[in-house]
């Protein structure tokens, strides 16, 4: 049985040369980003940020703290992809907008929230783990975006 999630999935593999002429568009960079801000998060509140490294400059200094690997420079953009801690105290505020829109109440903001505090305030090991586990899925939602835009990626260690 065919199916375009489990073919991409498949077909996908992380690239270790790219050709530094290839061009990405702001548009994809833009829409690879949407895309990776649809990946589960915890409490919704999408605790990540996205820096798309574009600079020739800015590649150069990159590479230096990726152990050197030519890839970060050869790429036409490198996403770096990072959690954010204390997702606890931005539960209300992240989903206020949903209130607004009548999409959830504010009894359940009410109750996410008291459920983040107490499972992370004060446990920097939780808010951590967290952070890199929102984060991590908005990157894989983004590395298959790119490979469904017939863009290629790499995870870099």
């Amino acid at each position: 049985m065919s199916n375009p999630i489990k073919d991409l999935i498949e077909s996908r593999v992380s690239a270790n040369y790219f050709d530094p002429a290839a061009p990405v568009s702001d548009e994809q960079v833009a829409e690879l980003a949407r895309l990776a801000t649809l990946a589960p998060s915890a409490y919704n509140v999408q605790n990540w940020q996205f820096v798309a490294v574009r600079s020739q400059e800015a590649r150069e200094k990159l590479r230096e703290l990726s152990f050197g690997q030519q890839k970060v420079v050869d790429a036409p953009v490198t996403f770096i992809i990072s959690g954010t801690l204390k997702v606890h105290d931005q539960v209300a505020a992240a989903l206020k907008p949903a209130v607004d829109k009548g999409i959830l109440i504010q009894p359940v903001i009410d109750s996410w929230t008291r459920m983040a505090q107490g499972s992370m305030d004060g446990d920097e090991r939780a808010q951590r783990d967290e952070a890199l586990r929102s984060a991590s899925l908005a990157a894989m939602t983004m590395i298959l975006a790119a490979e469904g835009m017939g863009i290629s990626s790499l995870i870099s260690a």
